[in-house]
């Protein structure tokens, strides 16, 4: 079977990120690209009770008040993320609010809700790429994907 109707085919690598913030298409298409010698695909899926849409506005209006009452101590990703006292309280104050919410965390351990809490309140506070670098820093699946795409650069020619 030939692979292309081309008769020099570019290789490049890809890398299809899917969150809670994806659509069902970003899965389908990390579906269609299963092929165990191209694709890396993370261990594990987010939590089920992560992508409810209730779920999502819990976290937004969590990670709000959390910010906000909090800006001082918020000085920049590394100390979010390298401060155990902040990172506790970030995981208490949110199991206190969605049980306030009844929002039933299943078996979320406190190291998930870290790695799925933490870049909600990074995009907050500094934006998207501060939060895509603690996602990087807390998941090692996000960090080779980073690797990925950075080492696979921009493709160039038509």
């Amino acid at each position: 079977m030939q692979r292309s109707v081309f008769r020099h085919e570019e290789s490049y690598p890809i890398a299809v990120l899917v969150n809670e913030g994806t659509a069902s298409a970003a899965e389908l298409v990390a579906a269609a690209l299963q092929d165990p010698d191209h694709l890396f695909a993370p261990p594990s899926a987010p939590p089920t009770w992560w992508l409810r849409s209730e779920d999502r506005n819990l976290r937004i209006r969590w990670a709000g008040s959390f910010v906000g009452e909090r800006r001082a101590a918020l000085t920049s990703v590394g100390a979010l993320r390298d401060d155990d006292a902040l990172v506790a309280e970030a995981i208490r104050t949110f199991r206190a609010r969605a049980g306030e919410e009844g929002v039933d965390l299943e078996d979320a351990t406190d190291s998930i809700l870290s790695l799925y809490l933490l870049p909600d309140v990074a995009r907050l506070r500094w934006g998207l790429a501060e939060s895509v670098e603690l996602e990087a820093a807390l998941d090692p699946a996000v960090a080779r994907a980073a690797r990925i795409l950075r080492d696979a650069g921009t493709p160039t020619g038509s």
